[in-house]
């Protein structure tokens, strides 16, 4: 069942996600015991996997006709759900969307407002981690201790946390969240 949220498409069934601008993705069933243990965080983590088939599905609609680097992410919310988002370009070049950006958008849009992993997928043999921008997005839902992890082509390449990637977070303390 899917029902339209906002600008989102937002499906409650299992092995379904939300992509950004309200694609559906498929992905495994929840409840997968398909997990990793993550050296650099040294504690159990969800199926990255999944996640990172998210992102791929999104990276393939990125629309990225100035520079031809297609990215993916995708943010797994505290409720379970994926979404996923792609770089959409623009010819005025600061008004492009990076991949994290949609995939949030689509998160806020569905309802979900905390964010418990990320993938960023990039294109290449690059590390394609988050810019500076998106960071400081990531941050607005997301603890320090997040991970963030890092895949290209080949798949998982790289785990950080949030606050490796970001250690002097701007917090805005004048108001509330």
């Amino acid at each position: 069942m899917h029902r339209r949220v906002g600008g989102a498409i937002v499906s409650n069934e299992p092995g379904r996600a939300v992509g950004a601008h309200g694609t559906m993705l498929e992905t495994e069933r929840p409840g997968s015991t398909n997990r990793r243990k993550c050296e650099s965080l040294e504690r159990p983590m969800p199926d990255v996997d999944e996640m990172i088939r998210v992102a791929a599905k999104a990276q393939a609609n990125a629309h990225a006709p100035y520079s031809g680097f297609r990215v993916g992410a995708c943010v797994r919310s505290r409720a379970g759900r994926l979404f996923g988002g792609c770089n959409v370009e623009n010819a005025s070049y600061p008004e492009g969307h990076c991949a994290e950006t949609g995939a949030i958008a689509a998160m806020v849009a569905a309802g979900d407002k905390e964010i418990v992993a990320v993938v960023v997928l990039g294109p290449d043999d690059s590390l394609c981690t988050p810019c500076g921008g998106c960071r400081q997005r990531l941050a607005e839902f997301a603890g320090p201790a997040t991970p963030v992890h890092i895949a290209g082509p080949e798949g998982l390449r790289q785990t950080f946390t949030l606050e490796a990637l970001l250690p002097a977070t701007f917090a805005f303390h004048g108001g509330a969240r």
